[in-house]
């Protein structure tokens, strides 16, 4: 397991609910607290998300993911590389 804080900021003028996924990949899944987060206007809201490694699928060392963050309407959407570390 590895955590991660993905900070959201709406940077628009109007609300929106976002999503938070995981590129997907053999042996990795996420854990969120929240499957959708409401952000007025400007708002900013720091989620810890968890992602979790099948030892019997995930090599160990450093594996290269991804998280998407997407507005419910598709309108807005970020990805955010980073490394899942899993060790022997």
């Amino acid at each position: 397991e590895n955590s991660y804080i993905v900070k959201l900021t709406n940077k628009t003028q109007d609300e929106h609910t976002y999503k938070i996924t995981l590129e997907p990949q053999d042996g990795l899944s996420l854990q969120l607290r929240f499957n959708d987060v409401p952000l007025v206007a400007g708002e900013s809201f720091d989620m810890s998300v968890s992602v979790y490694g099948d030892p019997a699928v995930v090599e160990p060392g450093q594996t290269p993911i991804t998280l998407n963050v997407v507005s419910e309407d598709g309108k807005y959407s970020v990805s955010k590389d980073n490394v899942f570390i899993t060790q022997d």
